[in-house]
């Protein structure tokens, strides 16, 4: 863009007017953390369309090799982007959706424990069981009971 061009011609000229040491340093300090801001809202912007992506296909097949051919970035880029945005990996992060979905699914339902597994994401009761058993330590049934009374 031009602004890294009006840097960049800014920090050559210091060099050439034989500015001090600093403020050849503080040119070059500009460049750097121009460039840092771009590539952070880069970032966010790609974290924002994964998180848009995986709620609007709860439901689907939201595995690493997904996300990787419909964004088309690498697996290890993808990892870090949702590391540094959301503080899980991709995996944990599809799975806490998922398991919000079927928690309000559980409450606001008389949907068989099955079927909201299927709409919910997990596709079938165990794999739902034992989302359930790791992130909320209680089975959906329970879960159902404990915040419902039936």
């Amino acid at each position: 863009p031009k602004i890294i061009k009006e840097l960049i011609n800014a920090h050559e000229l210091s060099k050439i007017i034989n500015a001090t040491k600093a403020n050849i340093q503080a040119s070059f300090l500009q460049i750097i953390s121009f460039l840092a801001n771009i590539n952070k809202s880069k970032k966010s912007s790609i974290s924002s369309n994964l998180a848009v992506f995986i709620m609007d296909n709860l439901k689907s097949d939201l595995s690493l090799d997904v996300l990787v051919s419909k964004f088309g970035y690498c697996k290890n880029s993808i990892i870090q982007i949702f590391k540094e945005e959301f503080g899980v990996t991709p995996h944990e992060y599809i799975t806490r959706k998922r398991i919000n979905l079927a928690k309000n699914l559980l409450i606001s339902s008389n949907m068989p424990v099955e079927a909201i597994a299927f709409e919910s994401g997990f596709g079938n009761y165990i794999n739902l069981y034992k989302a359930f058993i790791k992130f909320e330590n209680c089975s959906p049934n329970k879960y159902r009971i404990e915040n419902t009374g039936h």
